[in-house]
Order: C-alpha cells, then sequence, then structure tokens
C-alpha cells in the first residue's frame, strides 16, 4: 500500500499562496485540491495556474470537504486567528503564513484549538530550513559559540518586492516589521528556545 498523499487547500491566492502552491506542487506526499480567496477572480486564475477544479471563496466549504485534509493559510494577517481556529476544530492540519497572528491572545487561541483537536499547527518560518540557518542554530545548541548575548539581524527586500504594495508600511497589518521581521525576530529567538528545553 502506497503513501497516503495530503490532500490541502490553499486559503489565499496572493504572492504569498501562489509560493506555498509551487511547492505542493513539487511535493510527491501532497497536492492541492481547493483553491480560496477573498474574490473569485482571484482563485479561478489561480486554479487554473495549478489545475485545480474546486476554488472559490467560501471558507465553510473548505471545512466542511471531507477530502481536504490540511488547509494552508497565505491570507491577511487579520484572518490568520480564525481561519486557523475553525480549521483545527474541522480536524484540518494548518500551515500558516508568518505572521502567525496580531496579538499573544490570537496565538493562545490558536495553539489551544490545535492542541485540543490533535491537529497539526505550524508556522511559516521557511528560513529555519536553509542551510546557514540550521548549522547556526546547530553551533549555538552544541555550544562551539558560547551563550549568545547579542544577535544582529538585518533583512532586505529587491524593490520588485515591495512594489505596489503600500500595506506594508500601513498600521493595520504591522508594517514591515510584521511582513519581513517576524523571519529575524524568530531566527533570534529559534536557536535560544530550542538550547533551554
Amino acid at each position: 500500500m502506497g503513501k497516503e498523499i495530503l490532500n490541502t487547500a490553499i486559503i489565499g491566492a496572493g504572492k504569498a499562496g501562489r509560493n506555498l502552491a509551487d511547492a505542493i506542487s513539487v511535493c510527491p506526499g501532497a497536492r492541492i485540491v481547493r483553491i480560496m480567496s477573498a474574490t473569485s477572480e482571484s482563485s479561478a486564475r489561480m486554479a487554473a495556474d495549478y489545475g485545480v477544479i474546486r476554488f472559490g471563496t467560501n471558507y465553510q466549504e473548505v471545512l466542511a470537504d471531507r477530502n481536504v485534509k490540511a488547509v494552508i493559510i497565505a491570507s491577511p494577517d487579520k484572518f490568520h486567528c480564525e481561519q486557523a481556529v475553525l480549521a483545527a476544530k474541522a480536524g484540518k492540519h494548518i500551515l500558516c503564513e508568518k505572521p502567525m497572528c496580531n496579538s499573544t491572545e490570537e496565538a493562545q487561541q490558536m495553539i489551544q484549538a490545535a492542541e485540543s483537536t490533535g491537529v497539526t499547527l505550524m508556522i511559516g518560518f521557511c528560513e529555519r530550513f536553509t542551510q546557514p540557518c540550521l548549522e547556526a542554530k546547530e553551533r549555538i545548541v552544541k555550544g562551539e559559540i558560547g551563550e549568545p548575548v547579542m544577535i544582529l539581524a538585518r533583512r532586505c527586500h529587491p524593490k520588485y518586492i515591495v512594489r505596489g504594495r503600500s500595506w506594508l508600511n500601513d498600521n493595520e497589518t504591522g508594517g514591515v516589521l510584521n511582513y519581513a521581521g517576524t523571519h529575524n525576530i524568530d531566527l533570534i529567538c529559534w536557536p535560544v528556545l530550542t538550547h533551554k528545553l
């Protein structure tokens, strides 16, 4: 008997949703079976690009679909908590794009919903899987460089990443610190927290 394929729904048809769809498309253990976005036009375009026949704007349809075993939440930050909690209650595993949500209270709601239903909740901190970061973490945990007392983290994006995205600097989304700086904050905390476990 072959390994079961993880049927996945992608929530959000923007840059993050498409990047994650690209990843799922080359993953032998998963496939995209539904796409949901804020508009019919964007979900239809993305569905056509990835050969997905089920798409639309209704999240409840995704949650009710027994064929969907996992959801990838790549919607705007303000929807992450509600969508993740509903997915957990529907028994779907969850990969949620960073930033996780907009408050520690929302984060706790997401964690508790996943724990109470026994589903996996993972936040999309992809930098943890890059070789330089993996090696740096390993060296910190092994004590090769001593105990970290200060870390400098910098990040920049080419112009094409931020062009046309005025929301990167608005208060509602938390601005560019929330959009990109969360990677740096996570990488600073990650080896230290692991070392203390």
